[in-house]
Order: C-alpha cells, then structure tokens, then sequence
C-alpha cells in the first residue's frame, strides 16, 4: 500500500475574492472567529508531534486565503525549516501576493499555485464577483512578483467556465510558451453555485487538447492529468 505522505493545511476560512463558482452572490458566510483559529503555535505544534510522526513530508497551504493569515509568512518558515519537511507549497489567488512574494520565498517557500481564470480585466472581475472594484491588475502584479523573486516553474489554475471564459483557453495556453509557467486547466464542479452548472457544465479535457492542438500545436507525450486537472505543453513551451 502506498503510504499517504500529503498534507493540505487550511489556515484561514476567509477569502478576499467572491468567485461565481465557489460562493453564489447572494449567499450568508459564517466564518469562523479569529479566536478559533489554529494558532501558529498550534500549527507547528500539530506538523510536528502529530502528521510528521504519521509520515506526512509535503505540505501545501491553503485558505480561504492563506495570504489573509497575519502570520502566513511566519508559518512558511516554521514549516520550511523543519528537517523532514521534503515538499512546501501554497495556492492563493494572487491578489496580495506583489507585497508577500518576496517574503515567502525568503521565508523557503519554492512552489506557489496562484488562480488566474481570465486575462480579460472585466472577465476577471465578473467571475470573482469584485462588487465595483477591479482587482485584475493587482492580481497579474502578483503573479509577475512571484516570477521575479524566483518561483519556478509557476502554476496558474484556471476554472474552465463555459460561456463564461472558455474563449480564453487557447491564450491562456499560451502563456506558457515563453515563461516558465504551467497552465493547469481545471474541471469546474458545482460545489457552491449550482446554478452556474446548467446543460453543458464544464468543458471535456479533449475538447481543450484539440483546440490547443488547432492553435498551437501540442506535445502529446507531455500532456499530464486525468480528471480535475489537465497540464499542457505547448511545443517549444519554456514551462516544462
């Protein structure tokens, strides 16, 4: 039996953005009191005397959104610097990430996934539910941010929405030819708003490859990802 050595630590149940698939518009949150959070003593406490000794080696943080957690970079380093820790990463929406990049690679993070599901601001906006303030800009700036300070390769996730963003796929493929960033197309699900998930709910990973395929060719021996996730490479692609 392959032993289980993977761990998603959630630290935070808050989350900056509003996204159509995640939160329906009109829905009430209940957010847990910042009192009944885990501390970050907690935290380490738990990694160290409960999942490492239970063979857990990687972990990855998560929210909400991790970056909303005052102590996040703290929390980085605690974990990053434990000997058997193998495997640290962090998936975040990006939008605080142009002050906190830095930080958090300083701090021994090396693998981010950041969500992006459109290049279009106003796009972007409409499915992050952003309520009259454009967010796009910031986001992207923290995505170049991660790049800078050195993560690589970096990961974008992308929510394949039909009707919504589908149009994009094939530039947001694109990206990946002259950076060193994996685009990673995910099967959107109706897990908060089912309303979205109507006759045709998601977009089938083949349909993807083909009009990837179309536009810029495809590396067939280097698709990986079956099922939630597909990553591409596109031929002659810097993001391998």
């Amino acid at each position: 039996m392959n032993q289980i050595d993977y761990l998603r630590i959630s630290l935070i149940d808050r989350c900056n953005f509003r996204c159509q698939y995640c939160l329906p518009e009109d829905a009430e949150l209940a957010s847990v009191r910042a009192q009944d959070l885990l501390t970050r003593e907690e935290i380490l406490t738990l990694v160290k005397n409960v999942f490492i000794p239970l063979g857990f080696r990687k972990f990855r943080l998560t929210g909400g959104e991790p970056l909303l957690h005052p102590e996040v970079v703290e929390i980085v380093r605690d974990i990053a610097s434990l000997s058997a820790t193998s495997d640290l990463a962090l998936t975040t929406n990006g939008y605080l990430l142009d002050n906190l990049a830095e930080m958090l690679y300083e701090a021994g993070l090396r693998r981010i996934n950041i969500s992006l599901d459109s290049l279009d601001p106003d796009t972007f906006d409409k499915i992050i539910g952003n309520r009259g303030r454009s967010r796009w800009q910031k986001t992207w700036a923290g995505i170049q941010a991660a790049q800078r300070v050195g993560f690589d390769p970096l990961k974008l996730n992308v929510v394949v929405i039909p009707g919504i963003n589908e149009a994009e796929v094939e530039d947001l493929a694109a990206l990946t030819i002259d950076k060193r960033w994996h685009v990673r197309f995910i099967e959107f699900m109706p897990i908060g708003n089912g309303d979205l998930f109507q006759e045709k709910a998601w977009i089938a990973s083949e349909e993807l490859r083909g009009r990837i395929r179309a536009k810029w060719g495809l590396n067939e021996g280097q698709v990986r990802g079956n099922g939630p996730a597909d990553v591409f490479q596109i031929p002659g692609a810097k993001g391998t």
